[in-house]
């Protein structure tokens, strides 16, 4: 049965029935005959057997005093006394019941966990439709690059096909899912093909460039890719800093380094010098005198009063570069490496201490391998085998690196990934076409706006994507592209997670 409101003042509807009524003044002493007061009988029944009251009233006694109770008023049925004073019934001391509460048929908490349920629900269509995302914008990367594939190596459209077919199906899914089809992939990494990652020199221990390389490195590691190394300056201490590299595990253990210099000055150990081999290594005349700076660890070499040859040395003693100087202006400097060979000559300008006319790089055998010069009207830079025969020249130091990639290192199922700050990044885009794959990677998205920017208007360059390390610049290019051109993201801290 339905509960009702009660209102300030009211009483259970079985209290509000035996509560006694308060006498009231009355305007008759005769109630109408059909209408008994209080559900007292009818006079006739009630009264069968009482004298019938007298019809006039008597008088009542001027000083008498009112009874303690009053005679009964046959009509109303009320107590009342002789002056017609209202007396109050004194309130009921009665407890008045209290109402139990409904007991629910169901626990009144089943739609928090309902609702949780529902949560849950959400969360898991989130993340399912995340994996769809992904495993779409995967499969469709994987078809355009076998399209891209086949169209280098000659296939007429319709062996494209099946491809074709399958890249609309996943844009149809990707538009009915997400609404459009215009966002980036993943690049394809394969495993069975050859990485290389560009650095035009090592880095040094506080450079935070260090850590993306890192990361760089640990993530194609996941995807089973052992990159090897490309540096592109020469280096005195080449060996060192890769030891450093490979010492803070900025490169997997096992990758491999390739120094263009080093590759042309020999790359094979060679057998160690001598102590008699270096004690001959500098030859002075008789007349020469050796003064020599102990704190320094350098020796002043003078003839007849003037400083021909000034001998910086190691530790240990041995020779590490050979200053030759000529009416008392530097000549020459050789670099002398840890095996006491001369590796590297450079001759200066006699009118300008700091501006070198020409280099010379050796081999271990000490033929010629390389020749840069920056004499007007000479070649920039000469290449020479071991019979010391020229067999190659370059204007320029890009023409030079472009040629010895293409052909001592790279080769069809090669990738390489290069730094957009590079200036070599945009001269490989253009070279690669079928010879490799290039892949840019943005190191500092906002430091490289501009670059970025040139590339981006040009997206034909960049069939095979762009690395970032950052989800705001991934943001950003889709924008730009249109999701024309896939996009991996590095994830911060890789290295950090793997060492842990």
């Amino acid at each position: 049965m339905p509960a009702f409101k009660r209102y300030r003042g009211q009483q259970p509807n079985n209290q509000q029935q035996r509560a006694p009524q308060m006498n009231r003044q009355q305007t008759s002493s005769v109630q109408h005959p059909s209408q008994p007061v209080n559900n007292a009988p009818q006079e006739n029944q009630m009264f069968q057997d009482v004298p019938g009251y007298p019809v006039q009233k008597q008088a009542a006694p001027e000083a008498a005093t009112a009874p303690q109770n009053g005679q009964p008023n046959v009509n109303m049925g009320f107590p009342t006394n002789n002056q017609q004073q209202m007396v109050q019934t004194p309130p009921s001391t009665a407890t008045v019941p209290t109402q139990q509460p409904l007991q629910p048929s169901f626990p009144p908490d089943d739609w928090e966990n309902t609702e949780q349920d529902l949560k849950d629900l959400d969360a898991q269509r989130a993340q399912m439709k995340q994996q769809l995302r992904s495993e779409l914008l995967q499969s469709r990367s994987h078809y355009n690059q076998l399209i891209q594939n086949k169209l280098n190596y000659g296939n007429q459209n319709n062996d494209i096909q099946l491809e074709t077919t399958k890249v609309k199906q996943i844009n149809r899914t990707l538009r009915a899912w997400f609404g459009t089809d215009q966002m980036s992939g993943e690049i394809v990494f394969d495993s069975q093909r050859k990485y290389f990652i560009l650095q035009e020199s090592f880095l040094d221990q506080n450079d935070s460039q260090r850590g993306y390389l890192a990361n760089l490195d640990y993530f194609l590691d996941d995807k089973t890719i052992l990159p090897a190394i490309v540096s592109l300056n020469y280096d005195e201490e080449l060996m060192k800093h890769w030891q450093t590299y490979l010492d803070d595990g900025i490169v997997n253990p096992d990758a491999v380094l390739f120094n263009i210099y080093r590759s042309f000055q020999n790359d094979e150990e060679y057998e160690t010098v001598t102590a008699a081999q270096k004690q001959g290594l500098i030859e002075i005349s008789a007349e020469a005198r050796v003064e020599t700076d102990k704190d320094n660890n350098v020796d002043y070499i003078y003839e007849k009063n003037k400083l021909i040859m000034k001998v910086v040395k190691n530790e240990a003693g041995n020779p590490l570069n050979i200053y030759h100087y000529h009416d008392d202006r530097i000549l020459s400097i050789d670099f002398i490496d840890d095996q006491g060979i001369n590796m590297v000559t450079q001759v200066m300008d006699p009118h300008d201490a700091n501006n070198v006319l020409r280099e010379s790089f050796y081999r271990p055998d000490h033929s010629l391998a390389i020749v840069k010069s920056g004499v007007a009207g000479e070649p920039y830079i000469q290449i020479f085998n071991q019979a010391n025969i020229m067999i190659q020249t370059f204007d320029n130091e890009q023409s030079f690196i472009l040629w010895w990639l293409a052909n001592k290192v790279l080769d069809e199922q090669s990738t390489i990934i290069v730094p957009v700050s590079s200036p070599m990044c945009r001269i490989l885009l253009k070279q690669a076409q079928n010879q490799f794959q290039v892949i840019p990677i943005v190191d500092n998205w906002r430091q490289e706006t501009q670059e970025i920017s040139n590339l981006l208007a040009h997206p034909d360059l960049l069939q095979d994507g762009i690395i970032v390390f950052d989800t705001d610049a991934q943001k950003q290019i889709d924008k730009l592209t249109r999701g024309k051109i896939n996009v991996s993201v590095i994830p911060e801290a890789m290295a950090d997670d793997e060492q842990a």
